[in-house]
């Protein structure tokens, strides 16, 4: 029998937490005494260093030995420098224990950990000690804790030694035996799964947008998870499985017992990265994807067929044959190679000849014969060890399964010539649908109503989107006993309605906390709404018993429109009329309500969809820091001082920091972070919205149309760790901390959450950066249309100035009205424009304050009686009447920005209050025209290198001249067109 996770817990423990405080013998009798307490003492003598080895060549640069230099090349003390931005802890706020401390907190190892079965010990010890010991420090020994953050090695610290200490045990699992001699023989494994963008946009509601995302994060886990039962969950490289809720969900020895809401958020992407032994078989993890799917489809038939669903066998048939086919899954094994080989093979691929592992090649080999670390050098020949060349055996592993997929297996569609013809299924449009509308409607009941209430076709894989939280997710325990069953905490999803109006009924629970009237007509229509529960087609709870906000976190906002009622009133019809008296009833004290707080909620809604810049530069290396900017001093001087060819150095610590295993799974861990508990707070707390998928570098929300702009913001705030650049209402949940990291503040009432970690998280830091982007429609829009308009916003994002982008960290806006005109409209979110790729130069865009000032003093403050505000309505469009004027007109960039600038004082001149007038509202009119001004300026620069490319050209319509010269005035016009709509909105509810 394999003794494989006694061998990976002896491995994990290889080095104790607190090394970076005694890199002498003390810190191998600490290794050894954690190894006794966990039963493991006797497996820890017998490893030999070949895993350790392996993972500080792959962490680590080549460096010389210290015992022969007579010194230490590490820091002075105890320091850590993020991997991505550079930022150093500690900082005056927050510090390192000290040795004591550290070992106090660290040795304060669980009982209840050990367990008879070794697999279990391991995976309690991986999943546990860092979380406990660093609370258990912060709340006894001293406040902010870095102990998750000690260094594996002071002289390049930018990893940790938990990070070090987890690639060592996945390492091991690649021996080929258990004989301590045996072999590493370490390979990479990729594996993608499509479509997925097309697959998750196919949705009628928020429950199929919502349900789509998350079957793929469930499938996408089952995945993950057989690679992580043979070689342990250290073994998953990308997307990191440390507190990952539903990893811990689906994996109880972990002992981590995370909460439904946060086990029901998708967020595991479509691709994931894992370290597994060279003789691993991939089919294994293809299999396990597709018989989850599999089961997931049988148990949808059977859950439909039992409630009266008509499937013969010809639909059967056809349901069988599109589930077989629906998904398109590639892997890729790439076993490691010699570091001479790997460096030969990656020059062959594009830009592997320029990667930084040829010039730290070269250093190594050029670094003394006498003061060189023969650990570093473990190949028979004097080679470098295989792990010194992780960075080439990710990109060749990449290269390859980029190759596969470029050569699809094509399996063409069945021959039944005496089969029946079959619509097209609504959403997808080229599967033939399995239930058709006439089917729908015969067997839908009052369960299946909230389901079906649109009968339209559905092929296989929408029609299992539909049902499979009810036919699979809610009944797991019945599947497997060892498993609890999931359900929605809300009795429905919000509609899209519902998330129109969660900002105003949000605003409105605020001012009914007070005894009055209002609060009396609030009470009315409460118990109105929850007496005409069973005649409205959305979620209405039971208003007995029960606290105002349970019975708001049960109810769907869609009953805070008057219009929803018309509409439910028209669907029970004059048949039934005791429903119809209690719609109206409940319609009438809403519509008393509404007068009483002189407000109603918006019709327009948006959805958010962010995706990360230049995510497959990041993982490969060619944008992380230089060399020079993550060695510690005496590190840098002694390459400096002691290398002959110092053109060689000097050109080697200017170049990227090659990538290694702790880089990713730190890059990987701070994608999760992000996704995991930033989010999240920011889209339903912050902004009202609700998180439809969350997958780190990946978000797609639903939010109020008001709330839109800002929460993209605080989104990319969060993602660079800049607590400064957050909105008000944001900094309220999250404490102050160093750039590159966010940190939490302590769970308020009303939030259910998993145990939050207590310590400054990592994010990707500030010089990473995310493209946005935001469609805005009435709630009677097309949600599928919607999606598909906020990701082609998000292209627009991303895409080259030349082309008619923004070229990425920047938002773009398409807004639909009613009348059939579409608004576009975008920004960056820094003040950096350049040519082809965005640079942040730690300033804001200028569109931002401007948008910030409109928002004071355009848009009526909620719930305050409608008045005159300091810029006037017609303020945008007479703005636009002017301006436009100048769309053909051949000037250059000077000339125009001086005749824009006149118009915009003319314009602010007639369009706005007086300075003394609006002297209470703190408004200026200079202020305003420099903000304008400097808005102006700055689309001068970023027109300066484009092409001429303007909105017609981003969707693919010929450009008839003027791009160049209108694209400027129309940017700047679009910002306040859009204002204006969202603050004409505004004015029409107060």
């Amino acid at each position: 029998m394999s003794d494989l996770w006694r061998r990976k817990l002896a491995a994990y423990l290889h080095d104790p937490p607190e090394k970076a405080y005694d890199y002498g013998p003390g810190h191998v009798e600490r290794a050894r005494i954690y190894a006794e307490s966990l039963d493991v003492a006797q497996v820890w003598r017998r490893l030999i260093h070949s895993p350790d080895w392996n993972a500080a060549a792959a962490d680590r640069f080549v460096f010389p030995d210290g015992t022969k230099l007579g010194k230490n090349l590490g820091a002075e003390s105890v320091e850590y420098r993020h991997p991505a931005g550079g930022a150093k802890l500690p900082t005056a706020e927050l510090r390192f224990p000290d040795a004591a401390e550290a070992q106090r907190a660290i040795s304060d190892i669980r009982p209840e950990w050990k367990a008879d079965d070794p697999w279990t010990t391991f995976l309690r010890v991986w999943r546990q000690w860092l979380p406990y010991a660093a609370e258990h420090a912060a709340g006894q020994l001293w406040g902010a804790c870095l102990l998750p953050y000690l260094p594996a090695d002071t002289r390049i610290p930018d990893s940790t030694i938990w990070h070090h200490n987890a690639i060592v045990s996945a390492l091991e699992a690649t021996r080929e035996g258990d004989e301590p001699d045996a072999l590493l023989r370490p390979a990479f494994f990729l594996f993608q799964v499509s479509p997925v963008q097309e697959f998750i946009a196919q949705a009628r509601s928020t429950r199929d947008l919502w349900s789509g995302s998350y079957l793929l994060s469930w499938l996408m886990m089952q995945a993950i998870k057989a690679v992580a039962d043979q070689f342990g969950p250290d073994s998953v490289i990308f997307p990191s499985l440390a507190r990952q809720p539903l990893y811990d969900f689906l994996e109880p020895r972990t002992g981590w017992k995370p909460h439904e809401n946060d086990v029901l958020v998708p967020g595991v992407p479509n691709r994931f990265l894992a370290l597994v032994r060279a003789d691993f078989d991939g089919n294994k993890v293809e299999k396990a994807f597709q018989d989850e799917w599999e089961r997931i489809a049988d148990a949808c038939l059977k859950w439909l067929r039992d409630r009266g669903a008509p499937f013969d066998e010809e639909h059967k048939q056809r349901y069988d044959d599109q589930v077989r086919r629906h998904w398109h899954i590639a892997w890729q094994l790439w076993p490691w190679q010699s570091v001479p080989a790997a460096l030969t093979q990656l020059k062959e691929i594009p830009r592997g000849n320029c990667s930084p592992l040829h010039l730290a090649e070269r250093v190594a080999k050029a670094i003394p014969a006498q003061h060189r670390d023969e650990r570093c050098y473990r190949d028979p020949n004097g080679e470098l060890s295989p792990g010194w060349a992780w960075s080439a055996h990710y990109q060749l592993c990449q290269h390859a399964l980029d190759g596969r997929r470029n050569v699809r297996e094509f399996d063409g569609l069945p021959t039944e010539p005496q089969r029946k013809r079959a619509l097209c299924d609504a959403y997808g449009g080229r599967e033939e649908a399995v239930l058709e509308e006439d089917a729908i409607k015969e067997f839908r009941n009052a369960e299946l109503q909230p389901l079906f209430r649109h009968a339209e076709p559905l092929g296989a894989a929408n029609l299992i989107k539909r049902v499979w939280h009810a036919a699979y997710l809610a009944r797991l325990a019945e599947v497997d006993g060892s498993r609890r069953n999931l359900s929605r905490a809300k009795e429905s999803f919000d509609s899209v309605p519902a998330i129109a109006a969660a900002d105003f009924v949000a605003q409105l629970f605020s001012q009914v906390a007070s005894e009055g009237p209002l609060r009396e007509k609030w009470l009315e229509f409460l118990r109105a709404a929850s007496e005409a529960r069973g005649d409205y087609p959305d979620a209405i709870a039971k208003f007995e018993n029960v606290t105002e906000e349970a019975w708001l976190a049960r109810t769907d906002y869609s009953i805070f429109h008057l219009e929803q009622w018309d509409e439910a009133i028209a669907k029970v019809g004059s048949e039934k009329p005791e429903a119809v008296k209690r719609l109206r009833a409940a319609q009438k004290c809403l519509r008393e309500l509404q007068k009483a707080a002189s407000a109603s909620p918006f019709k327009y809604y948006a959805v958010l969809a962010l995706d990360g810049d230049e995510m497959g530069k990041w993982l490969s290396g060619d944008k992380t820091l230089p060399v020079r900017e993550l060695l510690a001093e005496r590190a840098r001087q002694y390459f400096e001082e002691n290398l002959v060819d110092q053109e060689l150095v000097a050109k080697w610590l200017k170049s990227p920091r090659p990538v290694s295993p702790s880089w990713h799974l730190q890059f990987s861990e701070s994608l999760a972070n992000f996704g995991l508990y930033a989010v999240r707070r920011i889209v339903e707390e912050v902004h009202y919205g609700q998180l439809i998928y969350s997958g780190g570098d990946d978000v797609l929300a639903m939010l109020p149309a008001g709330e839109a702009l800002s929460c993209a913001c605080d989104l990319r705030a969060a993602w660079q760790g800049r607590w400064e650049d957050m909105s008000e209402r944001c900094r309220e949940l999250f404490r102050k901390a160093p750039e590159g990291f966010i940190w939490l503040m302590k769970p308020k009432g009303g939030r259910e959450c998993s145990n939050e970690p207590g310590w400054p998280l990592l994010v990707p830091g500030p010089r990473a950066t995310v493209s946005v982007g935001i469609a805005i429609g009435h709630y009677s829009e097309p949600l599928q249309e919607m999606v598909r308009a906020a990701q082609a916003a998000g292209h627009r994002a991303k895409g080259p100035p030349e082309k008619g982008g923004w070229g990425r960290d920047a938002v773009s806006v398409t807004l639909f009205k009613r009348s059939g005109e579409t608004l576009y409209w975008g920004t960056k979110f820094s003040a950096s424009y350049t040519a082809g790729e965005a640079q942040r130069d730690g300033g804001r865009s200028a569109a931002w304050p401007l948008l910030e000032y409109l928002w004071r003093h355009y848009r009526t403050p909620w719930g305050e009686p409608k008045r005159r505000m300091p810029i006037g309505n017609r303020f945008p469009y007479r703005l636009a009447e002017l301006l436009s004027r100048y769309g053909d007109v051949n000037l250059d960039a000077d000339k125009m920005l001086e005749i824009a600038k006149k118009e915009v004082a003319h314009v602010i001149e007639r369009q706005t209050l007086s300075d003394e007038t609006a002297s209470q509202n703190k408004f200026c009119r200079r202020e305003l025209q420099q903000l304008c001004e400097s808005y102006l300026k700055e689309l001068a620069n970023f027109a300066s290198v484009r092409t001429g490319a303007d909105e017609e050209a981003q969707q693919g319509v010929a450009n008839s001249g003027g791009g160049r010269r209108s694209r400027p005035l129309k940017e700047f016009v679009g910002l306040f067109l859009v204002e204006a709509f969202i603050g004409r909105q505004a004015e029409e509810r107060t």
